[in-house]
């Protein structure tokens, strides 16, 4: 690309200079109130070249080709086809904003006449930041919004070197024609358009009127002659008809005369190009501009030229209609030298407060329509299953991954004269996307749909062709997407379970139900949000300096892959997945793998469970330990209070009394006999590992190694798996169930935790799950889905230190909670106060009750296999970090070496954005 750019200066050293280039623009003044004569200076230049131009060439002036799809390897060629027919205008349609600009540098620099470069509002393909439709602009209640729409697309088509741009539209919407229209409000059509015309013109590029064909308010059009408006687009169906219903002299008479237009006439002749009536009555209307198909170019000329030799226009006023065209091509040209560098333009369309105000666009104008029973937002996810059905089998991946955040979702593609509602009956909740307009042939999709809504309930999620609601009223749950954007995909999940709101607004009225500003709010409940950088601060392209960093971490073997995650305020804007689970390289880390959090169970299991039996007042923290064990008697630590075990200061050893159990070898079979057997049976119960199981009794001899552990009674901090074993002991003892069960009613199912467990490899397929060790010495297996702490595996994988396996958006959740004061998504998990208790250092300790206290005023914890996961509160930030660092090998320490978590976590600091990058 940037070679194609070199070129392309190179050859502008060698292109002669224009004859235009002696023209002094400065005569016309085309940014003034009565911008439009001034078309009509006589200028002697224009004139005498005119002059010496042939019928031909002055054809070629008045085309306006649309060209699909640009490949940049045939710029050559297609320039020569322009060349060879005299035609010194493009409008660039479905081309990527690269292939564009090089070839408006290219076209520009060959041509030796002044090239006019027209747009229309359509996104390009590859485009990173989107512009909305008109009508999407119209559902938005923030005026301020609005603007920055104007804004957004003014600035990209000034750095795309663009001439013409057709985006401004004075119809009203109506129920069958919306896209290209900013609603029915006249006032907001007014301002969108007197604002459009005023920055375009602030840009030297012409606004163009489409879809004119109202001849009934000469004053509706007074604001934007008054602001400057240069061409206008006359609707060739309407303006045009085959069977005539307007003179075409009247078309004179009414814009020129009473509307006291005079700037440029165009028409959109695409696909009507071979109708020679059209033709007739378009130039003698006094349009100047005709926009073609690429493959029309030698019928329009043909047609043009035979019209010319039938004195359709006399040659008189096809120069004074050349003359226009080229005086706005002068008032919108750029210097020969002033080429528009690729990477420059596309970091300045593409840059952090654009893709804010892009974002925020689609964003706010999702529309709820209808929302019967107060279904949304959706509360009690764990009583819930979701099925979305395919109609068409439209590829809606996006809504499926960002739907999963929350809650699982089957998917059901068979052909709706297939579907049986028996298919249903698992399901309460069914979602349908209608991405096409509705007719007459889909009346059995609505009948299927409305017997599904008297079962089930019935969300329908309508995206464009808002003219659908008209018949999809019956749905319990409407929702209303005004863009095909795929943006759309990323947020209505978001809405329908509370983590955003519906803030859009119906742009127009259907009927007297579905009236113009329609819209249902529903509350907010702080489900977590998922944004984009910029829309709390951040610029995506400095948050790059992460990936730098762990791929650095990659390379040199601190990890084979991660998960990392950031959140602010409760949204997450930042949630990506690296390398891969080994360093195979045969799976790729997915944002759904689990990975072994290792210590971080001591915050996210135990002391969550003694968060909840604290509020229950079955467990006082000053009461000393000997309370809460059945037969304390001959316990070393038994006066030591339940506290000192939360802060690390029972004096109890770092690990856990196991190692006569790790180091145990058979002399024949060198592993088992004694302990374990590869196969469970009534005494050998607890899975240690994959084929390797343990027997029962040996728990309790664990336990009575515990018992008789020498402890240090300085009280001195001093890291200890072994508190923690001791506080679960506490736990079981006060609970009637078994202990993952305790933690899934009182906790994870209330907020919505699917992947958080212990003993994940009952619930996930292996590939789903990240390996830790290759452990050769005791277990003799890669461990994968088994917990790689010795001490949590011979409790089975349920210990009170370690044995939770999770993915980063699970974590993010549980600390959002506790970031909330121990609430979430409208429910109370715990108490406020609780939650400080817990989490605030303590009097004797820097620590928490479990939890860890690190920089900024974060809590959380680290654990051994390669994670961490710290929670700020005045800093309203989440940051995740999962890896498995100690695959194949444990004693792998480079993540900690290199401080690679805490770069990472620092790295975020520096990307916040400045002011101007700032929405407000």
């Amino acid at each position: 690309m940037e070679k194609i750019f070199r070129i392309l200066v190179s050859y502008l050293l060698f292109v002669e200079l224009s004859l235009f280039s002696l023209f002094i623009v400065d005569q016309i003044n085309l940014n003034s109130s009565k911008t439009n004569g001034l078309f009509d200076v006589k200028t002697e230049y224009i004139d005498s070249l005119l002059q010496t131009w042939s019928v031909d060439e002055k054809i070629g002036q008045l085309l306006i080709p649309v060209m699909n799809s640009v490949d940049v390897n045939e710029i050559d060629s297609l320039y020569a086809i322009y060349e060879n027919k005299n035609i010194t205008a493009v409008w660039f349609e479905n081309t990527d904003l690269a292939t564009q600009i090089i070839c408006t540098n290219y076209f520009r620099t060959k041509s030796k006449q002044p090239f006019f470069i027209a747009t229309g509002s359509q996104n390009k393909p590859n485009q990173e930041v989107s512009l909305p439709s008109a009508l999407t602009i119209a559902a938005i209640k923030d005026e301020k919004l609005r603007k920055n729409y104007v804004h957004l697309l003014a600035n990209r088509n000034k750095n795309l070197g663009v001439n013409l741009d057709f985006s401004l539209n004075l119809n009203k919407a109506t129920k069958r024609k919306n896209a290209d229209r900013f609603g029915s409000n006249k006032q907001i059509i007014k301002k969108l358009n007197g604002l459009l015309i005023e920055k375009l013109n602030e840009n030297k590029i012409i606004a163009v009127l489409s879809h004119f064909n109202d001849f009934e308010n000469v004053k509706k059009y007074d604001f934007l002659v008054n602001s400057g408006l240069k061409a206008i687009l006359l609707n060739v169906d309407t303006v045009f008809p085959i069977k005539n219903n307007i003179e075409t002299n009247y078309v004179n008479d009414y814009l020129y005369k009473k509307v006291k237009f005079n700037g440029l006439l165009l028409t959109d002749i695409r696909n009507k190009s071979e109708k020679e009536i059209y033709w007739e009555r378009m130039l003698e209307a006094g349009v100047s501009l005709f926009v073609v198909n690429f493959s029309e170019i030698e019928n329009a000329r043909k047609i043009l030229k035979s019209k010319i030799e039938q004195k359709i226009i006399t040659e008189k006023e096809l120069n004074k209609r050349i003359r226009k065209i080229w005086l706005a091509k002068k008032w919108t040209e750029r210097k020969k030298n002033n080429l528009v560098s690729v990477d420059r333009a596309l970091a300045k369309i593409n840059n952090s407060k654009n893709k804010l105000i892009s974002r925020l666009l689609y964003k706010k104008s999702i529309n709820l329509i209808q929302n019967k029973y107060k279904l949304l937002p959706i509360k009690e996810i764990e009583s819930r299953n979701f099925l979305m059905l395919n109609y068409k089998k439209s590829k809606f991946s996006d809504f499926k991954r960002v739907f999963e955040n929350y809650a699982w979702l089957s998917v059901n593609s068979r052909k709706i004269k297939d579907f049986n509602n028996e298919e249903i009956q698992n399901y309460s909740e069914i979602i349908f996307i209608i991405d096409f307009l509705i007719t007459k042939a889909d009346s059995l999709l609505l009948k299927k749909l409305k017997s599904i809504k008297n079962e089930k309930n019935l969300i329908l999620v309508n995206v464009a062709y808002p003219e659908n609601l008209l018949s999809l009223n019956f749905a319990n749950t409407l929702i209303q997407v005004y863009d095909k954007n795929k943006i759309w995909q990323k947020i209505v999940p978001q809405i329908l379970f509370g983590g955003v709101e519906a803030e859009g607004r119906l742009p127009f009225t259907l009927n007297d139900q579905l009236a113009y500003n329609h819209n249902i709010r529903v509350k907010n409940i702080q489900r977590l949000a998922y944004v984009i950088p910029e829309e709390l601060g951040f610029c995506s392209d400095s948050l790059q300096k992460i990936e730098k960093i762990v791929a650095e971490a990659i390379r040199i073997g601190a990890m084979p892959g991660c998960q990392i995650l950031f959140a602010k305020r409760g949204q997450v804007f930042y949630l990506k997945s690296f390398g891969y689970q080994t360093y195979k390289k045969t799976q790729k880390v997915k944002n759904t793998d689990l990975y072994d959090l290792a210590s971080i169970t001591k915050v996210a299991a135990t002391t969550l469970a003694s968060m909840y039996l604290y509020e229950k007042d079955s467990i006082r923290l000053n009461d000393s330990i000997k309370y809460y064990l059945s037969d304390s008697s001959e316990t070393t630590f038994k006066n030591n209070q339940i506290r000192d075990f939360f802060i690390h200061k029972s004096g109890l050893p770092a690990y856990m009394p196991v190692l006569q159990y790790i180091m145990y070898q058979n002399d024949t079979i060198k592993r088992l006999d004694k302990y374990f057997t590869e196969t469970a049976d009534s005494t050998h119960t607890i899975e240690v590992a994959e084929n390797f199981y343990l027997r029962q009794d040996y728990l309790d001899s664990i336990w009575k190694n515990i018992d008789t552990l020498t402890i240090d009674t300085s009280k001195v901090y001093r890291y200890s798996d072994v508190n923690f074993n001791v506080i679960y002991k506490v736990i079981m003892g006060k609970i009637s169930i078994n202990y993952e069960s305790f933690l899934q009613k009182h906790i994870y199912n209330r907020l919505g935790l699917r992947y958080l467990c212990f003993r994940p490899t009952r619930k996930f397929a292996s590939k789903n799950i990240a390996p830790t060790q290759n452990d050769r010495f005791w277990r003799k297996q890669l461990l994968r889905g088994y917990v790689h702490d010795e001490a949590a595996a011979l409790y089975g994988g349920v210990a009170g230190n370690a044995g939770l396996f999770s993915n980063a958006n699970d974590l993010a959740i549980l600390f959002q909670m506790l970031l909330n004061g121990g609430s979430y998504a409208d429910s109370e998990i715990f108490k406020q106060e609780t939650v400080d208790l817990f989490t605030l250092p303590q009097e004797d300790s820097k620590r928490g009750l479990g939890f860890n206290r690190g920089r900024y005023g974060s809590f959380g914890h680290t654990g051994f296999a390669g994670t961490c996961v710290w929670a700020s509160k005045s800093e309203e930030l989440i940051y995740v970090f999962l890896s498995n660092r100690i695959h194949p090998k444990m004693t792998n320490n480079k993540l900690k070496k290199y401080r690679i978590r805490k770069k990472i976590h620092q790295s975020i600091f520096s990307a916040i954005c400045n002011k101007n990058n700032s929405y407000e």
